[in-house]
């Protein structure tokens, strides 16, 4: 299968199967938006002869700088943004403690 089926399989393909397509699935005004902000070429992944291939297929976490969920921005680079980033960074630490115990 393609890459660029793949891609839209992933993003309006599911919001159509779960019926949200009105609402979610592609960036257009007016609907929820979660959606990154990648740079290939920092690190660099090598020319991009297929946006969508080199996307899906070569981008990594070193290439994220930003995630927007819901139109807001919540993680810049590696520093989260979101007000309530720290309650859930905290959370997380305190359940794996619990579990690193048992």
């Amino acid at each position: 299968m393609p890459v660029r089926d793949m891609l839209t399989l992933h993003t309006l393909g599911s919001a159509e199967v779960l019926g949200l397509a009105d609402d979610v699935g592609s960036l257009r005004v007016g609907r929820y938006a979660d959606f990154l902000v990648v740079d290939p070429r920092d690190p660099d992944t090598g020319p991009v002869w297929d946006a969508y291939g080199t996307y899906v297929l070569a981008c990594s976490l070193r290439n994220l700088k930003q995630v927007w969920s819901g139109g807001e921005l919540v993680a810049d680079g590696t520093r989260l943004t979101d007000p309530g980033a720290t309650r859930v960074v905290d959370e997380v630490h305190s359940r794996m403690a619990v579990i690193a115990a048992r």
